[in-house]
């Protein structure tokens, strides 16, 4: 670390001043005039006695007092106003982003966006700028749009289970803290255009041609087309969520993200081109940094490009005085500057990953480059003029060769923290993988760039560069296919936390099921709720839990709030043991998996009451319903009921059993008592009644809830009769998910949301 005794970096003792100041008010908050005062006293003793400590601690202060700022904004005020419940507003404001299409429902187009506001009224009408989330209905509006609208605002939900992406903590760092919806396009109309950012506008406008001019002539391909748009602006949500998935696991998703990579790539380009007018080494710089500027503004202004620009912009400008470039100094000035301007981006996961990858490739690349140099040259005692023609093209083409490894070798360890603690992944294959494929981005990249340079000249020109890009669209696609689907390319992995021997996670998914058992090192899901439950909710907690396979997948019934992604756990996980019922009903999603089944040549285990599976050693599930011949006329009266023994604590599962189910269990099941009872909610029927508790005996009862339909709601009178009986009573749908631990000794129960929790302790 001998750089930072170097007294020619001073930005370096900035950040490292700078970065503490904001952690500091993150943890603690004192409010404005304390950390004012302390900038204003040691700022005056630093002039006065000229000391570099009073400086730092100048700069501590500063970035102190300035996240204060940015956590009192007027976003936060305002959701402190609305407060937990749900209000409807009118208000105007100014789109601040440009919107994204969301899912049509009821025929109606939606799609999301941030909005400034000017003024919002309830019951009396006042100005704010506070930023709020707006879910749109009806045409789509474009950025800097003046709207009027009407609809019912609401503070952003936190995640409702464990390992599910936390929207409204990313959307408090940008300052949102609201969102409104408006339910029909009537609600809301636009009063005027063009009235945001014009530099932005034009960044947006220019991104636009760039979008038309990148996919002309390749509209019949729009994975190629996609692929384009994401590696050359960055534009991620143009590319399928599959293809997405694959750059992922192949440790190649920074191709997607603009960066010092596309930046420096970008550079290059615009060198290449003014060389050959004659353009002078100095005057190369004054156009090249506005070029990367506007590449960066265009792109999004993310992290990644901006730190990229000042960077460039820096090391660039060092030229023009002949000085040598300091690239530690220049990624200090990038963050300070980036920090000065947003201090929330610190907790972003996109800023620790852009700045912690490019220092360890300027910490570790030389030392490995020089390492790795000499595999390829010639005798060491043989003088250089002494090399034949092969000896010195070998040497050239291997110092090329070791530079690539060198930087992608250092690359890889500088994201593998970063990757394991946000996407629970570690990808083997990266390495292999960024030495294949980031070649061939570089040459999509200038592709790209060649077809909107031509795109300015002809319409014709940018299609036959968009003709050459398809080639390396498509073998960039099918080397991301390879290294995906190499064995042991890619594993996920758990963040450590303490285990206990036997955990159950109940998930709220407010009116689907599904359950995660983990004991003696095996994974087991009963259920796994609708596609969209499944990959916002089960999935992620997957993956967060290092599961890379389930050693047991069980279907309850047949209902698609249930098992509608059954199909997509069978292609992510594997299953080793698939558990059904013996009866059949009329859900298509369970045809459709039994024939997906049949076509991958998987088989299933159909279990029914008497039947008890063995989770692990010492876990095991009994199957107390239904038998073969039971006349159950509905599809929730058929769902299979188990009763989970870990440890000596018994768990019954239910599903959405109703009253004839209950019935049922408490004629023919032997012994229903069971320490936590967990169940949803029937379709038609009464279900939880006082006989059935009474034969249960539950401590705990845990229930969803969901707000529509009515069925499906819990019933005030039903759960005040509970806690009448001396039941802890867990409700789903204003808790959220449940995570039981079970230990030898004790078992407790913990909601996800707040701070109710229950413990048993065996005598």
């Amino acid at each position: 670390m001998s750089f930072l005794r170097q007294p020619r970096q001073p930005c370096i003792g900035l950040v490292l001043c700078a970065v503490p100041g904001i952690l500091a008010a993150e943890r603690w908050s004192v409010g404005l005039l304390w950390p004012a005062l302390a900038v204003g006293v040691f700022a005056l003793a630093a002039l006065r006695w000229r000391r570099a400590a009073f400086a730092w601690i100048t700069i501590f202060a500063a970035f102190f007092l300035r996240h204060e700022l940015a956590r009192d904004s007027a976003g936060s005020r305002l959701a402190y106003e609305i407060g937990t419940d749900m209000q409807t507003v009118r208000g105007i404001g100014v789109v601040m982003d440009e919107p994204r299409e969301l899912e049509t429902t009821r025929n109606v187009a939606h799609s999301r966006f941030t909005v400034r506001l000017e003024s919002i009224a309830a019951e009396t009408e006042r100005t704010t700028r506070a930023m709020v989330a707006v879910v749109w209905a009806g045409e789509m509006p474009r950025y800097g749009d003046r709207l009027a609208f009407a609809g019912d605002i609401r503070s952003l939900d936190p995640p409702r289970n464990p390992g599910q992406f936390d929207y409204a903590a990313l959307s408090h760092r940008r300052g949102i803290f609201s969102e409104i919806h408006l339910r029909y396009p009537t609600d809301g109309r636009v009063l005027a255009h063009d009235c945001g950012n014009p530099v932005i506008a034009f960044a947006h406008r220019a991104r636009d041609w760039m979008q038309k001019t990148l996919t002309e002539d390749l509209r019949d391909s729009p994975e190629v087309a996609g692929l384009a748009q994401s590696l050359v602006l960055g534009l991620k949500d143009e590319t399928p969520p599959e293809t997405r998935e694959m750059f992922q696991r192949t440790g190649t998703l920074h191709l997607f993200v603009v960066n010092g990579l596309h930046v420096g790539m970008f550079g290059l380009i615009a060198w290449f081109l003014l060389r050959p007018l004659g353009v002078t080494r100095r005057m190369a710089v004054f156009v090249i940094v506005p070029l990367l500027g506007f590449y960066a503004l265009v792109t999004g202004l993310s992290p990644g490009s901006v730190r990229a620009a000042v960077m460039a912009a820096i090391l660039l400008s060092g030229t023009l005085v002949e000085r040598p470039p300091l690239p530690f100094n220049s990624l200090a000035t990038a963050a300070f500057f980036l920090l000065l301007w947003d201090t929330n981006e610190l907790f972003m996961p996109g800023f620790q990953f852009s700045f912690g990858v490019v220092f360890t490739i300027i910490l570790l690349a030389g030392i490995v480059q020089r390492r790795i140099v000499p595999w390829a040259r010639p005798d060491p005692f043989l003088p250089r003029l002494l090399w034949n023609r092969w000896q010195v093209a070998r040497t050239e083409l291997w110092q090329r060769v070791a530079a690539l490894l060198a930087v992608t070798t250092s690359a890889s360890i500088g994201s593998a923290p970063f990757t394991a603690t946000y996407f629970h992944l570690l990808s083997p294959s990266a390495l292999a993988a960024n030495l294949v494929m980031v070649p061939l981005a570089l040459i999509l990249l200038f592709e790209g760039v060649l077809a909107l340079l031509g795109g300015c000249v002809a319409v014709v020109v940018s299609t036959v560069f968009n003709n050459v890009m398809w080639v390396f669209a498509h073998a960039i696609l099918g080397t991301v296919q390879f290294f995906a689907a190499l064995p042991g390319g890619h594993i996920f992995v758990e963040n450590p936390r303490h285990h206990a021997q036997c955990e159950v996670t109940i998930f709220d998914l407010a009116g689907g099921g599904a359950v995660h058992v983990r004991t003696g090192g095996r994974d087991w899901l009963l259920d796994c709720g609708n596609a969209f439950a499944y990959e916002s909710a089960v999935r992620p907690f997957l993956r967060s839990r290092g599961v890379n396979h389930l050693d047991g997948f069980l279907l309850t019934h047949g209902d698609v709030a249930h098992i509608g992604a059954a199909g997509t756990v069978l292609a992510d996980f594997r299953p080793s043991e698939i558990y059904d019922s013996p009866l059949r009903d009329r859900s298509q999603n369970r045809r459709a998996f039994h024939a997906l089944l049949e076509s991958d040549q998987l088989g299933k285990s159909i279990c029914a009451a008497g039947d008890v599976l063995e989770v692990s050693d010492e876990v095991r599930a009994r199957v107390l319903y239904p038998t073969p011949g039971v006349d159950a006329r509905t599809a929730d009266d058929k769902a299979l009921v188990l009763q989970l023994e870990a440890f000596g604590t018994r768990l019954l599962f239910v599903s959405d059993s109703g009253f004839f189910t209950e019935l049922w269990l408490r004629e023919h099941a032997p012994d229903l008592h069971s320490d936590i009872l967990v169940k949803g909610a029937h379709a038609s029927d009464l279900s939880g009644t006082p006989d059935f508790l009474g034969a249960v005996h539950p401590r705990v009862v845990i229930c969803s809830g969901a707000g529509f339909p009515p069925a499906e709601q819990v019933r005030e009178d039903w759960a005040g009769a509970v806690r009448e009986q001396g039941i802890a009573l867990f409700r789903q749908d204003k808790i959220g998910a449940v995570e039981i631990a079970i230990d030898r000794d004790q078992w407790t129960a913990r909601a996800f949301l707040g701070n109710d929790s229950f413990t048993s302790h065996r005598q």
